[in-house]
């Protein structure tokens, strides 16, 4: 209904007026609100019923946090994935800001920091202010204002997703193009686009190799012939020999000399 420089006055229907006085707008920008006109409509929550003056006592800075809890409560009910920015980090992980409610990711929940010495963590940490983040509600206690989210959980829910997704339109003898991601023993894992499958040792090249190593390392681009899917364990089995030619079909064979050659005739 008006406003003014340290306030904003609100009709809140029952012939009632209230005011939302200046400290109970810190999270609007000061671009929302100079951008604000009489008229537009505003959520708030009641903080007084009524003042001196007969009028309520109004926050916008608790509303938007109050709905953002129930929001926050739905997706962990859901067991949904949300978006939040990083806004700072300290030692033990990252802060992110919900619409008014703080969130606490901690370090062991993301997949982008460091475990190794705890500069290169902070580090890691560091990087990720201001950037946005696709977690999962792992705790909620609002009467405690705790709320606990994990970056692992959302990206292992979304890369099984692709996965099965993937699975679903893969067959074999398909050809892709994977990154390689790790290396054993027995062979190595290449990602072809949201799901990791395995070329084994026997799998990796025509001629003889005793350790993956020896030709791949993580980070390799590679061509893999689909061998085998296994829905019900979510395995795919890949070959980079098959891929390409055998050696015997594109070297020509040795000419074998006859037998006359092999011996001097006496």
């Amino acid at each position: 209904m008006r406003i003014d420089r340290d306030e904003i006055l609100v009709d809140i229907g029952a012939k009632a007026e209230g005011v939302v006085p200046s400290r109970e707008m810190q999270s609007l920008a000061s671009a929302d609100r100079a951008g604000l006109q009489i008229g537009d409509q505003l959520l708030v929550f009641v903080v007084q019923s009524e003042d001196k003056e007969g009028r309520a006592i109004l926050s916008l800075d608790k509303a938007r946090q109050e709905k953002s809890w129930r929001l926050l409560q739905q997706a962990f009910d859901g067991n949904e994935v949300i978006t939040a920015r990083v806004v700072n980090y300290n030692k033990g992980g990252l802060l992110v800001n919900l619409d008014g409610v703080r969130g606490f990711v901690p370090a062991s929940q993301v997949s982008g920091i460091s475990r190794g010495p705890e500069t290169q963590k902070q580090s890691d940490m560091a990087k990720m202010v201001n950037t946005d983040m696709s977690l999962k509600v792992i705790e909620i206690n609002r009467n405690r204002n705790r709320l606990i989210l994990s970056e692992r959980q959302a990206v292992a829910e979304s890369r099984e997703a692709k996965k099965d997704e993937l699975l679903s339109r893969l067959a074999e003898g398909d050809v892709r193009t994977g990154v390689v991601s790790s290396v054993c023993d027995f062979g190595a894992f290449v990602d072809i686009g949201g799901a990791d499958g395995l070329v084994h040792l026997s799998e990796i090249s025509w001629s003889r190799v005793k350790h993956p190593g020896e030709v791949l390392k993580v980070g390799d681009k590679v061509d893999v012939s689909i061998l085998n899917i296994d829905n019900d364990r979510k395995r795919i089995a890949l070959s980079i020999k098959r891929t390409q030619s055998e050696p015997w079909t594109r070297d020509p064979p040795e000419k074998i000399p006859n037998s006359a050659s092999l011996w001097k005739v006496r």
